[in-house]
């Protein structure tokens, strides 16, 4: 049986998932519960999962482990590649709690994946606002602008990107994409 306490860091609140304290991460991370259930099978966390997200949606002050709890279902969902299940549990994990850049990172990459662009590139927005600091959706969202052909957005956003990992190596490739978007303007 999982076990699940309430930790807090400076913004965001990470569940402590049998006994591992995870009060120290501060950065953005995927949806963790299935990675910490003692060997379990997904299938055994989904159910589990389940419980949790019934019993905690009815209580307000729980709605946020019920969120990840149906983030974690969305999870299992996405490695078993059951897209169109895994994105009903993002999008009711973010009903549920819409302060969760990952779970809205995660939904428009699966969105994307699927060739859902314009909705994906609503969720990656959200992913930014939550987490303005945070690159990877910044480089999606680029992307997905591409993708509709819409490049003063997809600039806008890899510039973005460059403002947070100027130094990385994605960045020479971001900053190639960038002069290539030049070009395609003139």
């Amino acid at each position: 049986m999982l076990k699940i306490n309430i930790t807090f860091s400076s913004k965001r609140i990470f569940p402590a998932v049998n006994g591992i304290d995870r009060s120290d991460r501060t950065e953005p991370c995927l949806p963790n519960f299935s990675l910490h259930s003692r060997g379990s099978s997904c299938l055994n966390d989904w159910l589990e999962f389940q419980d949790i997200a019934a019993a905690m949606s009815k209580d307000s002050r729980d709605k946020v482990i019920a969120a990840r709890a149906l983030a974690g279902i969305g999870e299992c969902r996405f490695k078993k590649r059951e897209l169109d299940q895994a994105q009903e549990y993002f999008k009711r994990s973010l009903d549920m709690y819409p302060e969760d850049e990952v779970v809205a990172y995660n939904l428009a990459a699966i969105l994307f994946s699927v060739r859902k662009t314009v909705e994906a590139i609503r969720f990656f927005t959200m992913a930014t606002q939550i987490s303005p600091y945070w690159s990877d959706p910044y480089y999606k969202m680029g992307n997905a602008f591409i993708q509709i052909a819409d490049y003063e957005k997809a600039k806008d956003a890899f510039k973005q990107f460059l403002k947070i990992e100027s130094n990385s190596p994605r960045a020479a490739g971001v900053k190639k994409i960038l002069d290539d978007l030049d070009k395609i303007k003139k």
